[in-house]
Order: C-alpha cells, then structure tokens, then sequence
C-alpha cells in the first residue's frame, strides 16, 4: 500500500470516528416521569442549583430560575407545616379512638383547616415553580439558538479530538 493512502486513510478514519464526538449545544431538555420533571444536560440530571448556576449568564433565564427556586423553597416549607398539622390531628384521633375515648372534634376542626390551607398553598407554589423552570429553560435554550449563527472550532471533546461547526 502507498503510504500516501495509508495516510489518508488513517485522516480520514480519525475524522470519522471525531465527528462522533463532536460536543453538543449545552441546551437542557425536559423530561416528565409521571409525577416528576427532570431537568437534563448532556444525559445528566440538574439539580435545582445547579440549573442556577448554569443560566446566569443568561439574565432572563436566570431571572425565572431564581424565582422557581425561592417559590421551591417556600412551597416544600409550607406542605411540611400543613403536614405537621395535619399529622398531628389525625394522629391525636387515631390515638384517642384506640384508646377508647371519646375524641372531641371541634378541638381538631381548626387544625385541619390550618393544615389543608397550608399544603394547598405549597401545592400552588410548587406548581408555580415548576411553569417558571419550564420558562427560564426555554429562556436559555432560545439565547443558546440566537448565539450561534456560525461558529467553527477544533478542540477536544470527551472522546477525543473533534472538528466542530455550529450553524
């Protein structure tokens, strides 16, 4: 064999094997798993912080992510208090039925009530939360598209040397 050809063609098989390996945009998908939304880069899981940390480059997308993780924290804040007042009264009942005694509603009606209005009000929160994620995700993935109109660049990727072009 030539050593021209044997030359070009170990190029071109390297070339080959690189364009496999070319890094993707960073934009981050949305998975729902029934009940559960995950927030994805390159196939890993996001934390709530580090979705923060990542869009604040990006102001408007920053913007709606720190809102999502304020409302996060006051929703999980709330439905542990309502669930603690609810806990308790529901408790108390089973406690004092299996005991045998007679249990006096009205003293538990109030805390039920206080309960269920603050885990509804978490529930909301939470679900806010989720809708300003959605928006500050779209955010960034919208700025990601508008930044790269051309772009060329030969680095290394994760499985090796890799020739990049955006467009």
């Amino acid at each position: 064999m030539n050593p021209k050809h044997f030359l070009t063609t170990i190029v071109f098989l390297i070339f080959c094997v690189n364009c496999t390996a070319q890094n993707k945009t960073d934009t981050i998908t949305i998975v729902k798993n029934g009940f559960e939304t995950e927030y994805l880069q390159d196939n890993k899981k996001l934390s709530l912080d580090r979705l923060l940390a990542i869009t604040q480059e990006n102001s408007s997308s920053y913007a709606f992510v720190k809102k999502a993780h304020n409302l996060h924290i006051a929703s999980v804040a709330l439905e542990t208090v309502g669930g603690i007042f609810i806990g308790f009264s529901l408790g108390y009942v089973v406690g004092r039925t299996i005991m045998g005694n007679i249990v006096n509603l009205k003293v538990l009606l109030p805390a039920l009530g206080v309960g269920s209005v603050f885990v509804v009000s978490g529930v909301l929160s939470q679900s806010s939360s989720n809708k300003n994620l959605q928006y500050g995700v779209w955010a960034y993935n919208h700025s990601l598209n508008q930044k790269n109109n051309l772009y060329f660049d030969l680095g290394f990727s994760p499985t090796g040397m890799a020739l990049r072009l955006n467009f």
